[in-house]
């Protein structure tokens, strides 16, 4: 079988590189990004990058010819794994060369598995070497045997990274003991123990942290920690063993998040009230844009996390972020009826909170045209109605921009809108909604009284602007009226 797969099956032809072992220059390939440079390796992240258009046709042809050869290239590393001490010793010398990356039967075998089966993992393993393919296909006797000869320390570092990353606790206890270094960044985002932590697995991040050499809170590239991925996956077992471990809850990742926002947009309260509660948590924390954990509950319109959290001994329900917004705000310039509908029912909460540039949760409710988030906000008694912004817009300012006429009737059902209000030209709301073409609105706008003769400071009035730009069917409704 392995003569049959000793011819390239999956060209390179149309590959970035001009050969798998050399660059265009002719000199070797070096190792991608995360780990030293300094050791000539084969570039299989631009070998198996993008699967289904580098060999789609060899895939294919491989799969057809070969009835077994999926199966076989997705599962004989597992029964390897569970037979390897009792196997004879040809078998394994035989699967050790297939773990050979400078074979064509070992490239042929692994762009076929990544294309079927690793895709899913959305990283290819790049610069694998036989240590590295032995250690993340869970093959202890194979690995004991390469480590016997040998291994770089980028080597065994790269192979821990893998071991963790797919859950073989065992292979990593046996390099940790080889030297590997529990804190160097692998290829992905992570290290072996965020790489656990952020897959699940108890048993690697309980082994790593035996090891004390084993920084509990080490960080992956986008500063997120082992606690920061175990509470944003809701993790619980996991996060007990991270924090009795020393992990941080207070750490701040990229973002300026800590692991308590991570816990809250997992809606994970168990996780929740466990950080709530240490010292040094502030359950009030801002991240970089100033948003807290109820602002970007309410933002994202979780609404039983947010009822939740509002229920916090010392929360804050009024937050504002760097533009000015409350949580009350943001849900309302999202739409998010059930939210707006929790906070304005909260006593807690300033109905009348108004952003940087005086802009009120109803005029965001209007501005992004959430009908029945004005409904809530204004049968929940908030002020601010007919409130001029920082710009002289009220919230039918803001609302006629919107094709939405029951926006615009809903507001002007509370009796507190001018509806004859003048921007500095002269122009009523009757004007602009003729101005944005909303025909509809402007409907809307004569019935609830809007004066159509209302002249701007040049003399136009909204019939004129209509027929200047050729809107019949809004002129229509001029006549309409007249006639009436």
């Amino acid at each position: 079988m392995l003569e049959d797969f000793s011819k390239e099956f999956f060209s390179v032809e149309n590959s970035p590189v001009e050969s798998i072992y050399e660059s265009s220059d002719g000199s070797s390939s070096g190792i991608g990004k995360g780990f030293s440079e300094t050791e000539s390796v084969l570039h299989l992240d631009q070998l198996y990058s993008e699967p289904g258009t580098l060999g789609a046709e060899a895939y294919q042809s491989l799969a057809s010819k070969y009835k077994l050869y999926s199966y076989a290239s997705s599962h004989w590393t597992e029964h390897l794994a569970l037979c390897e001490t009792s196997a004879p010793i040809w078998l394994r010398e035989a699967a050790k060369s297939l773990l050979d990356v400078k074979t064509s039967n070992c490239r042929n075998w692994l762009n076929f598995y990544w294309a079927d089966v690793g895709a899913a993992i959305n990283q290819n393993p790049s610069g694998f070497d036989q240590l590295t393919l032995a250690a993340f296909f869970n093959l202890h006797e194979t690995l004991a045997g390469l480590l016997s000869q040998g291994a770089s320390q980028r080597v065994k570092d790269q192979a821990l990274f893998w071991a963790s990353r797919a859950g073989n606790y065992r292979i990593v206890a046996r390099l940790l003991e080889a030297g590997a270094d529990p804190n160097v960044q692998g290829p992905e985002v992570h290290t072996a123990l965020t790489a656990a932590a952020a897959h699940s697995h108890l048993d690697c991040v309980n082994t790593l942290l035996a090891d004390a050499r084993t920084d509990p809170n080490v960080r992956a590239k986008n500063g997120r920690s082992a606690l920061s991925f175990a509470c944003g996956n809701g993790y619980n077992e996991m996060v007990k063993v991270l924090l009795d471990q020393g992990g941080r809850a207070s750490d701040t990742d990229n973002s300026g998040t800590t692991p308590l926002f991570w816990a809250a947009g997992g809606g994970h309260k168990t996780i929740i009230l466990a950080l709530a509660r240490l010292p040094g948590v502030d359950i009030n924390h801002r991240d970089k844009v100033g948003r807290t954990i109820v602002s970007w509950a309410a933002c994202d319109g979780m609404e039983e996390i947010l009822s939740f959290l509002l229920r916090l001994r010392g929360i804050d329900a009024n937050p504002k972020d760097e533009e000015g917004l409350s949580p009350l705000s943001l849900a309302a310039r999202y739409g998010h009826t059930a939210a707006v509908a929790i906070l304005v029912g909260n006593r807690k909460v300033d109905k009348a909170s108004t952003d940087r540039n005086k802009r009120n949760a109803i005029s965001w409710a209007c501005g992004n045209g959430h009908v029945d988030a004005l409904r809530i906000l204004l049968s929940g008694g908030c002020p601010g109605v007919d409130d001029e912004d920082i710009d002289g817009w009220t919230p039918l300012a803001w609302a006629i921009q919107n094709n939405v006429p029951e926006l615009v009737k809903t507001l002007i059902s509370t009796g507190k809108v001018d509806i004859e209000r003048r921007d500095p030209r002269g122009r009523t709301a009757l004007y602009w909604a003729v101005d944005y073409g909303h025909a509809p609105v402007v409907k809307a706008l004569l019935q609830e009284g809007a004066d159509p003769e209302s002249a701007t400071n040049n003399g136009k009035t909204p019939a004129m602007h209509a027929s200047a730009h050729g809107r019949d069917d809004i002129l229509e409704f001029f006549s309409t009226r007249t006639t009436e």
